[in-house]
């Protein structure tokens, strides 16, 4: 004798709207005499047309059959109910069907199964009493308001304060696309699709199409069950049980917890852009507990980050006091150190040291070390150069002495304290000039102030030291913009003197002094005075001649006189 072998495993319960295993429903049966049960109740149900089970592809009606065992006794299975469609299925036929074609005919009959109806017929009741009397359930289809062929019927619909409601009951979780089409077409429609869950444990195992519904409504599930149906007519309103994650910071992790509440359809918050429905906003409750926690974690490195930067500080501290004690020591390494602090870094430095004020007699930090007995030309040096140590330099002392007045007084023939001054921003005022006019010549304060107004728009010490190494050659292309010699020589000489000077020893810059002559007009002047022809011989050998590209002269050219360059 052949054993049978089972070709119906997958079985739709009509009842409960879930898939089972026929294996798990025969396996279930203790007792012989519940086969026979079984088999008769099936029969009668499908007679009465009320189907308990169906075949899950393509939903026809089975019936429990049998045929004898090797062992003496019976081995039951479900066969399809003789019915016009069932030979449709590919279980029976053998034939491979279209996919889409199966999922359409699995909706048609899953989505009325008795749990549907029952639910439907429950929520309905509620709505029409206590909402609105006009609620549709199950009737009438909704078009596209688009123009478009596509329509809905939704299980449920009905109006509620402005706003136009859908109700679909998910019993079933195996309709994927039919989720995400009906939602695109409602959302499409501005009408707000509410998915209810005639069950829900978020503690078990969820297929991804349950998650499909609550995870796009912000992880709320709605539900109704046998306690949202009480506090409905206890409250006189369509109550539904609301499941929603609600996030805490434990062990400086973001975790979730599921929470559950009755909720009334008044509590229900709709998402203004999509219409979707949510009690609770995890995606906002979520964030909140991230950014505290990042405020948590970004505050303890900032107590480390303060921790480190102390121990810098004070490390810089004792550097600059022995410092103080005698000049002589190096301070590459500190200096290094100072100029790489990040701002934080800085902050603390400039509080530990407080050297951000004026000390004796209204005196920054510079000025009373220029004026204390021991030479401390070093340690100004030092702290001119760390730009990350704030000093006020552009304070004026009790005796109306600026920092520049203070370190000309101090070395008098000395220009790279008043470099490394200037490369800390410091900007001339009128006590310096005062100050110049009563100590020096005429020529000399012009040299002067032309020379510390050019530190002044200079943006670092090495441009400074190119600019005064090459000071004569700036005062060439000076003369020229001026019409006359401007410090150069006794400023006594003629123009063309000042052109020969420029042809003869800086020849090699000849053509910044060329565009200079061209652009301030002074080729005409020159010619004409040009009595022995010095200068045209000069020119005439010179402006065929190819040159260098000057870089770091071309930038400073840029700064003073960025027109002779267009």
């Amino acid at each position: 004798m052949v054993e049978i072998k089972r070709t119906i495993e997958d079985i739709f319960n009509n009842d409960t709207g879930k898939d089972e295993k026929a294996s798990t429903i025969l396996l279930e049966i203790n007792d012989p005499d519940g086969y026979v049960d079984l088999r008769r109740d099936l029969r009668e149900r499908n007679k009465k047309e009320n189907p308990r089970y169906l075949c899950e592809e393509c939903g026809t009606p089975l019936e429990l059959s049998c045929t004898p065992n090797y062992k003496g006794g019976h081995t039951f299975y479900f066969k399809h109910l003789k019915d016009p469609g069932f030979d449709k299925c590919s279980i029976k036929t053998g034939v491979a069907l279209d996919k889409k074609d199966i999922l359409r005919k699995q909706y048609e009959f899953k989505s009325e199964s008795n749990a549907h109806k029952m639910l439907k017929k429950r929520v309905g009741e509620i709505i029409r009493k206590y909402i609105c009397s006009e609620v549709i359930v199950d009737k009438n289809f909704i078009l596209d308001r688009f123009g478009d062929k596509e329509r809905r019927k939704p299980d449920i619909y009905f109006k509620y304060k402005n706003r136009e409601i859908t109700l679909e009951f998910q019993i079933n979780n195996t309709f994927h696309s039919v989720i995400q089409e009906r939602e695109e077409f409602y959302e499409r429609n501005k009408i707000s699709l509410m998915w209810i869950f005639g069950e829900f444990d978020p503690f078990s195992f969820q297929s991804i199409t349950i998650k499909d519904i609550y995870v796009p409504n912000g992880n709320n599930a709605f539900v109704f069950d046998d306690e949202a149906e009480w506090a409905s007519y206890d409250q006189n309103i369509l109550c539904l049980k609301v499941w929603y994650k609600k996030y805490e910071i434990k062990n400086e992790l973001v975790e979730a917890e599921w929470q559950h509440k009755i909720i009334t359809i008044d509590q229900v918050k709709y998402d203004p852009e999509t219409g979707r429905p949510y009690y609770f906003d995890c995606c906002a409750d979520k964030k909140q507990k991230e950014d505290e926690l990042k405020s948590v974690f970004k505050e303890r490195q900032r107590e480390r980050n303060l921790s480190f930067a102390r121990e810098k500080a004070n490390e810089i501290k004792n550097f600059l006091s022995q410092f103080r004690m005698k000049d002589y020591i190096p301070y590459e390494y500190e200096l290094m150190l100072v100029n790489s602090l990040n701002p934080l870094e800085c902050e603390v430095l400039n509080d530990v040291l407080d050297l951000n004020k004026t000390f004796k007699n209204g005196n920054n930090v510079i000025q009373l070390l220029l004026k204390e007995k021991l030479n401390h030309r070093k340690l100004v040096s030092f702290l001119l150069k760390a730009k990350g140590i704030q000093i006020p330099l552009q304070l004026v002392n009790d005796e109306n002495e600026t920092a520049l007045i203070t370190i000309k007084k101090a070395y008098p023939n000395s220009r790279e304290l008043a470099k490394l001054l200037f490369s800390r921003g410091y900007k001339m005022n009128q006590l310096d000039k005062e100050f110049f006019c009563a100590h020096y010549s005429e020529l000399k304060q012009k040299e002067l102030l032309f020379l510390y107004s050019g530190f002044e728009k200079l943006s670092n010490f090495s441009q400074m030291e190119f600019f005064e190494t090459n000071l004569n050659k700036f005062l060439v292309i000076e003369s020229a913009k001026n019409g006359k010699l401007t410090i150069l020589g006794n400023e006594k000489q003629s123009l063309v003197w000042m052109a020969n000077l420029a042809a003869e020893r800086y020849s090699e810059y000849w053509y910044f002094f060329d565009r200079a002559f061209k652009f301030y007009g002074q080729y005409e002047r020159l010619f004409i005075q040009d009595k022995n022809g010095t200068f045209r011989k000069n020119y005439e050998k010179l402006i065929s001649k190819q040159y260098p590209h000057r870089k770091v002269f071309e930038k400073v050219i840029g700064i003073f006189y960025p027109e002779i360059l267009l």
